[in-house]
């Protein structure tokens, strides 16, 4: 799906968003004081860029008490009152500022902290469009047109009277790296242009001949012709290529503004989507961690991705429930380690840019190991969170040993044997034995019978070199405990099924229980899962975003 179709269909779903419950509202009647306005401010761009504003502003305006102000000089501060009038006006009793713009370093942001000092309700500044990775998504769109082999990219931005172009271009090249992660074009440089004909000239005269210069501001933008992206194509010499696009329009705009929302009115009454995210197998491995999800569907949104992290699934869920009015999302990861998967779907979701640990430097920190080239992050119009990993969660020990207790005959004279899938790094697989002889100890001290002996390993299956030693080990295991005249009972430490316990082991005696899937507590795990996420979403509700500048010197 190219960019267009892709965000084609990100509008559409803003525009039915809109058009849903917020019909009913579209006078907006007084909230509870619990729940915020909004105020959005904007640099003033002139009539196309302003109207551009508007339309992604209206999206925002449909569904929540909303004001737009545009941030022009000392005016600005009766602007922002009169804003607050209109809010107050609908009962709302708090405020949230929302600005669109690409750094906090702007100089606008001392009229705008000016003008909400004596606000009669209390105001706060939320998180900025460049602070978002929804900024990400739009900027990586503009990569997205540029041609494969280019050798060179210069993302423009501008040098405001009156600030540091020093956190300005860092906080641009923070915002261009992680843009710039999925292609294999080298790390785009940062240039501030200026508003002076003559200063723009001869930054843009010494660039390197075949420079591909990709606009990224948010300045003036009279019309088409008026513009500062304008300025920049006539004054770059003829050897400088200059793309088109810029950050608006674009449909990430409004959903930012309605994912922002999302995160400040986000209660214990909001609708939570939930992704329960597994490995997947065939139709009835498949099946059964969906009927294993059921209890959740009486208090959530239920959709399922099925993959190892594949883009399309997650986003696909993802769009079901917003289309289902889900108000945030929680992406549950059921696998066995809660690093399972996790960096990428934090890259998928924007978590890792909005987390502030991204670097300048970090978008091509990747390129030469298989990280280039990767999909279009997720733009969604709710604040999304990932968690899981079961590692050794008790509940997990806990329905390890009801596995093993439904197939025990006589727990003195029996071996438990726990087994989990492995890694093949060494390290990684020490840390699973970690967990398994936790998931051991919590067996030995919840068991109010005694097994005679609980034993733990791994299969390392899906690696020969690995594979070999380690079901060699298990098969020693199962054998010593035969010697001894115990009956064996094998436990896998998986999310679902039984494992390769019956390939790897086909001529051993031993009872084979079932995995974590299926077992009331395994309802109960993913529930506390989508607490830990929901409180996730309300930690978010009180971060405005990054520090300012946040990660800018790497």
């Amino acid at each position: 799906m190219n960019a267009l179709t892709r965000y084609g269909v990100a509008a559409a779903m803003l525009s039915l968003i809109a058009a849903g419950p917020a019909a009913a509202a579209a006078d907006h009647p007084a909230l509870e004081e619990s729940k915020p306005g909004f105020i959005v401010a904007a640099p003033d761009r002139g009539f196309l860029g302003n109207e551009e504003t508007r339309a992604a502003f209206a999206v925002l305006d449909e569904r929540h008490p909303a004001a737009l102000v545009f941030v022009t000089d000392e005016r600005t501060r009766q602007s922002l009152h009169d804003a607050i009038e209109k809010l107050v006006a609908t009962g709302v009793g708090r405020a949230v500022l929302l600005p669109l713009y690409l750094s906090t370093a702007h100089p606008d942001f001392r009229l705008l902290r000016d003008g909400i000092a004596d606000a009669q309700i209390p105001v706060r500044i939320g998180r900025s469009f460049g602070q978002s990775a929804l900024a990400v998504a739009t900027l990586a769109d503009r990569f997205e047109t540029l041609p494969a082999d280019a050798r060179r990219i210069v993302v423009a931005g501008i040098e405001e009277d009156g600030s540091d172009p020093d956190p300005l271009a860092a906080d641009l090249q923070r915002l261009a790296a992680s843009a710039s992660d999925r292609f294999e074009f080298p790390a785009p440089e940062i240039l501030l242009t200026s508003e002076d004909p003559a200063a723009l000239a001869q930054r843009l005269s010494a660039l390197d001949d075949n420079t591909i210069v990709v606009p990224f501001h948010l300045g003036k933008k009279h019309d088409s012709m008026m513009s500062h992206t304008a300025r920049v194509r006539y004054a770059a010499p003829a050897t400088i290529a200059i793309a088109e696009g810029g950050v608006t329009p674009h449909p990430a705009v409004g959903a930012w503004l309605l994912r922002e929302a999302a995160r400040h009115t986000f209660d214990d009454s909001s609708k939570i989507g939930v992704i329960v995210h597994a490995h997947g197998s065939d139709f009835h491995w498949n099946e059964r961690m969906r009927q294993a999800a059921v209890p959740l569907t009486g208090r959530y949104l239920v959709e399922y991705a099925f993959s190892m992290a594949d883009p399309v699934t997650l986003r696909t869920a993802t769009d079901r429930l917003v289309q289902r009015g889900a108000e945030a999302v929680v992406l549950v990861r059921v696998f066995g380690m809660a690093e399972s998967f996790r960096a990428g779907i934090e890259r998928l979701i924007g978590t890792d840019y909005e987390s502030c640990q991204i670097p300048a430097h970090a978008g091509h920190a990747h390129h030469g190991h298989g990280h280039a080239n990767r999909a279009p992050r997720i733009v969604a119009p709710v604040p999304i969170v990932t968690v899981g990993g079961l590692q050794d969660h008790p509940l997990f020990a806990r329905a390890l040993l009801d596995r093993a207790r439904a197939l025990s005959q006589d727990p003195v004279n029996e071996t438990v044997i726990v087994v989990a899938h492995g890694k093949r790094d060494d390290a990684d697989n020490a840390e699973w034995m970690e967990h398994l002889e936790s998931i051991r100890r919590q067996m030995q001290e919840v068991g109010s019978e005694a097994f005679n002996a609980i034993e733990i390993g791994t299969w390392r299956e899906d690696w020969a070199d690995k594979r070999e030693p380690a079901v060699a080990r298990i098969r020693a295991l199962i054998e010593q405990a035969a010697a001894r005249g115990d009956r064996v009972i094998i436990v896998p430490a998986r999310t679902n099924a039984q494992g390769p316990a019956r390939r790897l082991i086909p001529d051993l005696d031993y009872a084979l229980a079932e995995g974590f899937a299926g077992h009331p507590l395994f309802a109960e795990w993913l529930d506390a899962q989508v607490r830990v996420g929901v409180e996730a979403i309300k930690a978010g509700t009180t971060a405005a975003g990054c520090p300012d500048n946040a990660g800018a010197g790497g």
